[in-house]
């Protein structure tokens, strides 16, 4: 009966050790799981800072750099509209062109920017449609005539003109679809679409169709 009763004490003293050694373990894994999420909070915090520091960065300077260029592309227009030599014009329709194009660059880094930073705003407000979508072809003209490429646009018969919404952000898109369409279309020609895809008291959806005869 002794020998039995040694012999339990034993077993259970193993098992105690055995508990014992199970909950250091236990704390050690705990307090390394603790450190390692204390260091990724602390390598989130860092990443976070990091990219609002580059949003407000490529903020600040698209706005900077997108002024003067405003500037530069109006005085083009002016000077454009005066009487000029078939040469100067075609000088100063490149300059138009490359303007307009470096401006929907930098105006894609300050989209993306604010996306980043969670304060991409649109401007609503009311604007004409035609006027509008006859300004973004307007800009991308010279670039599909010096590939002879005929650039159209077609406005369905009943689609409403008169809109409220964000007309920059609508030439934005525009201008870099059909832009993407003359890049890539080397004999035809690229036509801009649009027609009312459905239409309640509230809002009205446009469908917008870009065809082109590229690859």
């Amino acid at each position: 009966a002794r020998l039995g009763a040694i012999a339990v004490i034993a077993t259970v003293a193993t098992l105690i050790i055995a508990a014992m050694s199970i909950i250091c373990m236990l704390r050690a894994n705990a307090r390394r799981l603790r450190e390692q999420n204390e260091q990724l909070e602390e390598a989130r915090q860092r990443s976070e800072y990091t990219t609002r520091a580059k949003s407000a960065f490529l903020a600040s300077m698209s706005h900077e750099i997108r002024t003067p260029l405003n500037g530069i592309i109006g005085m083009t227009d002016l000077v454009l509209d005066t009487q000029l030599t078939r040469g100067q014009r075609e000088y100063l329709a490149l300059v138009r062109e490359s303007g307009e194009s470096l401006l929907g660059v930098i105006n894609d880094i300050l989209d993306f920017s604010k996306i980043e930073a969670g304060k991409l705003d649109l401007d609503v407000a009311a604007f004409d449609l035609v006027e509008s979508l006859e300004d973004a072809v307007k800009s991308l003209a010279f670039r599909a005539h010096s590939k002879d490429l005929e650039l159209a646009l077609r406005v369905a018969p009943g689609t409403h003109l008169s809109l409220i919404g964000d007309r920059s952000r609508l030439r934005q898109v525009v201008v870099n679809l059909v832009g993407n369409a003359i890049k890539f279309t080397e004999l035809g020609e690229v036509v801009l679409s649009v027609a009312t895809e459905s239409k309640t008291a509230d809002e009205i959806v446009l469908r917008f169709t870009i065809k082109d005869t590229g690859i």
